[in-house]
């Protein structure tokens, strides 16, 4: 940081309170209790914001082309780089030193309570809202209106000229997640835990992170970029179970002799989980705006969801409802149409045992079996969103078919 003239990437900003506030209340005085919790949280630097600071004039990009016979320099005898004192036709990515340090605000409420047989069950919602998040940026794009005034984009009309694209991470983004949480659980008792938690939500931003591929369509309108996000799960169920069978030393049958070492000691585990479709990233393959724009959708012209007897991998939804903007403008799609890729279902087993070592009270032989969407079921990813393609809501791609492992460990 010395080298480029600073001793700091952004500048402390004293006045970030940080509060938490949280309460338990039990208004029957038996099993039934009432939580909520409020509380700020501030995120730190992340390693784009440090990695992508501007190093301009003292970390430069110098290209050497060979041909395919002779060698474009030799390494001994490669010449200077030549000074640019201003970075012309370079790329630039900047960081504001004085921008707000991203924040959350998250909002908790839930109530549990207990019934016979050691079950608890429970209800809650809870909130989380942030502000000044990083995002992408591209500060050298043309005004959409100043390309239709001039009947197309040039160089020359760029805010600044002399530069190619001025990339910038800027602290400019909202989101907002509101979640109702249920959940059912058999506290261990005989072995025995069984849990079920089901979540029903709604996630909206504007990028799904500032290391992806997602830029502002419009760079003067980022407003049009907050909608569904790529990460909007809008409902999910997992099931979960741990059994440790009562056979072994410790246990209420075969306790000693020979069964015990061969039969004592399993655990048995499992996680089904099911939930919505991902979903589809909606942009355009041919970028006609003249804009220098680094991301373009297309125009929504119609209903773009398909019944499920439509439903097919090569045709998830109707491309139809989806057509290429005229030259000079933008689309009007929003990046996530709501169109949702195919429910996942996963099925996760484990086998566990420990087998006792006479030595110390401590030595065992941990042996662990474990096997990864156990069923093999076809968890397809969501459907090809660049339209101009020939894949254009075809489905392409599945996550990981069933995977099996097996361990040891000792312990002494």
């Amino acid at each position: 940081m010395r080298q480029l003239g600073t001793n700091r990437v952004q500048h402390t900003q004293w006045g970030n309170l940080a509060p938490r506030i949280g309460f338990a209340w039990q208004p029957f005085h038996d099993s039934t209790v009432i939580r909520g919790s409020y509380g700020i949280f501030y995120t730190p630097l992340t390693g784009r914001a440090t990695s992508a600071y501007d190093r301009f004039p003292k970390s430069r990009n110098y290209t050497l082309q060979s041909s395919s016979v002779a060698p474009a320099v030799i390494v001994s005898q490669t010449p200077a780089i030549p000074t640019d004192q201003f970075g012309y036709n370079l790329i630039h990515f900047h960081d504001d030193p004085n921008a707000h340090v991203p924040y959350f605000q998250q909002v908790s409420f839930d109530l549990q309570r207990e019934i016979p047989g050691r079950i608890l069950v429970g209800a809650g919602y809870t909130n989380s809202v942030s502000r000044h998040l990083y995002a992408n940026a591209q500060y050298n794009q043309i005004p959409i209106g100043v390309v239709q005034q001039a009947g197309g984009g040039t160089q020359a009309l760029r805010p600044f000229p002399k530069y190619a694209n001025v990339g910038y991470f800027c602290e400019c983004q909202s989101t907002s997640y509101n979640a109702m949480l249920l959940q059912v659980e058999k506290r261990y008792s005989n072995g025995l835990l069984l849990r079920a938690a089901y979540t029903w939500s709604k996630f909206i931003d504007e990028q799904d992170d500032n290391f992806s591929g997602l830029y502002p369509q419009d760079e003067y309108n980022r407003q049009a970029e907050r909608g569904l996000s790529l990460a909007n799960i809008p409902t999910r169920l997992v099931l979960s179970g741990i059994y440790d069978l009562p056979l072994g030393h410790g246990r209420d049958f075969a306790q000693q002799g020979p069964l015990s070492y061969i039969l004592g000691g399993f655990e048995l585990g499992g996680i089904f989980s099911t939930q919505s479709g991902q979903q589809t990233w909606v942009r355009s393959a041919n970028n006609t705006s003249g804009t220098f724009s680094l991301l373009m959708r297309p125009n929504l012209v119609g209903n773009p969801f398909l019944s499920g007897d439509q439903r097919t991998i090569a045709r998830w939804f109707n491309t139809a409802a989806f057509q290429a903007p005229a030259p000079l403008n933008f689309g009007n799609s929003p990046k996530s149409p709501n169109i949702q890729g195919p429910a996942w279902y996963n099925l996760d087993f484990n086998i566990h045992r420990d087998i006792r070592i006479p030595v110390t009270e401590q030595t065992r032989i941990e042996l662990r079996g474990e096997c990864f969407n156990c069923v093999n079921h076809a968890n397809f990813l969501p459907p090809n969103g660049l339209q101009g393609t020939t894949t254009f809501g075809r489905i392409t791609a599945a996550q990981p078919a069933r995977t099996i492992q097996v361990g040891g460990k000792l312990w002494f």
